[in-house]
């Protein structure tokens, strides 16, 4: 095995699942996915390596499954919640689109934009009320233009607008905090480290990427 010198590469929450791996893993493959993770290079030349990987991804992904469905109480939880925020979301965008051609304010989507969040204002909501109506009348008033960076969560709509003005605002419509929604990201992260392993192999190895190669 390789020495254990280098800096884990994920969140704490993905470690933990990790952890929870790593004896199933071992025994199995007769690999660490933790050095595996960590020190690629190491295991570039082991025997079907590439196989070993594409097993670990489907171990990986099958536990967090089984994690989360075992987690049913959340689950419907986490789908209420998802509706509720998804037509808060298209209210809003109903509301912001007509609040900005009254007030011949630019309403744009681009594809990314580079800023500092650390300067914006982010005001979280989840809900609409007649301040949340005021407030976006009042930062529609003062801003230069307005970003929509509205995003999702499975089939949830997660609507995001930079107000920019003398100081920027983001109103975000934010989900309740739910151990699925982490879960999900977790799965998401492995499965990022995953496709680095796999490309890294594949590099090392002479495979690359087939598509490169056509």
């Amino acid at each position: 095995m390789a020495e254990d010198n280098a800096e884990n590469v994920w969140s704490e929450d993905a470690g933990t699942i990790i952890e929870a791996l790593e004896p199933k893993i071992n025994s199995t493959y007769g690999v660490s996915l933790k050095d595996l993770l960590n020190n690629p290079a190491f295991y570039v030349s082991k025997d079907g390596i590439e196989t070993t990987v594409a097993n670990i991804r489907e171990e990986a992904t099958s536990y967090i499954s089984d994690l989360e469905s075992k987690l049913q109480d959340d689950k419907k939880n986490l789908e209420k919640d998802g509706l509720k925020c998804d037509a808060v979301s298209k209210q809003l965008a109903q509301n912001i689109s007509m609040q900005a051609k009254q007030n011949n304010v630019p309403l744009i989507k681009p594809n990314g934009m580079d800023r500092n969040e650390d300067e914006d204002e982010v005001l979280y909501i989840n809900n609409i009320d007649n301040g949340t109506i005021a407030l976006i009348s009042k930062l529609t008033a003062i801003s230069s233009f307005i970003v929509d960076f509205s995003t999702s969560y499975k089939t949830y709509s997660l609507g995001r607008w930079i107000f920019d003005g003398q100081k920027n605002y983001m109103v975000a419509v934010s989900m309740e905090p739910n151990p699925i929604i982490d879960l999900d990201a977790v799965n998401d992260e492995l499965s990022g480290l995953i496709d680095d392993l796999e490309d890294y192999i594949g590099n090392a190895t002479g495979g690359g990427n087939a598509d490169a190669q056509t």
